[in-house]
């Protein structure tokens, strides 16, 4: 009775199309583990003391609108396939900073900051301030900074750098990649002082530094990690 009054239904209905389910938002085939500090997921301003080696560098967390340990799932997933299957993959590090250092040094000055002349900018060895005919010298090295050191040579533009430096343990073997994105424009004072990226742009340039890095790691890692094995070969149908 019931199949009588359904069918009936749907002869009365013919346009009725049931809507098929919203696909799933698909999901890497590789999972890494995320086991980054817990320091590593938040956003802030690590100092706002002109004379500290981290003066004016953003430390940005997972606030962003995208995942990148998912992120770096596909992206390995794209490069490698069934070469990953059967190994472990830790994240132990993906760290992400603005070094706002450099566009801040260059304000205090009154002056635009060249970046081609004299090791890095805001980190290592200072640089010149055009204009100015004086140079600024930072005495910072990496070893002193928190995170956001960078080298001139890294640079493709003169405004804030994004620096991501990613750790990723493979059945417990370390692979560490760089990358250094250099934006159109400076990232805004807003973003620097609140101690997190305000605009669509930002966030924009952080994906950009994302795939920058998780390129680095894929070169990385192509050199260590073993061959997929060879496919078996097909076994031939039976002799009739």
């Amino acid at each position: 009775m019931k199949q009588a009054i359904l069918g009936a239904v749907v002869a009365l209905l013919p346009g009725l199309a049931l809507a098929d389910p919203a696909p799933a938002a698909a999901q890497p085939a590789t999972i890494v583990d995320d086991q980054r500090p817990p320091i590593e997921r938040t956003s802030k301003l690590l100092s706002v003391w002109m004379w500290s080696c981290s003066y004016g560098v953003l430390r940005v967390g997972d606030q962003g609108p995208f995942d990148r340990s998912e992120a770096l799932g596909h992206d390995l997933d794209q490069a490698f396939g069934a070469r990953l299957a059967g190994h472990r993959l830790v994240l132990r590090h993906y760290t992400m900073y603005v070094n706002g250092r450099a566009a801040e040094t260059a304000a205090s000055w009154g002056a635009g900051l060249t970046y081609g002349v004299g090791g890095a900018v805001g980190a290592a060895s200072g640089a010149e301030v055009a204009g100015s005919g004086r140079a600024h010298k930072s005495s910072c090295p990496a070893s002193k900074m928190e995170g956001g050191s960078f080298d001139a040579s890294e640079l493709t533009t003169p405004f804030s750098p994004y620096i991501a430096e990613i750790e990723l343990d493979v059945d417990g073997q370390p692979v560490k990649a760089r990358a250094v994105y250099s934006p159109p424009r400076n990232v805004s004072d807003g973003s620097i002082t609140s101690g997190v990226l305000l605009s669509g742009d930002e966030w924009n340039w952080e994906q950009a530094a994302v795939a920058k890095a998780d390129a680095a790691l894929v070169e990385a890692l192509g050199k260590v990690l073993p061959p997929a094995p060879p496919a078996a070969a097909a076994t031939p149908p039976p002799t009739p």
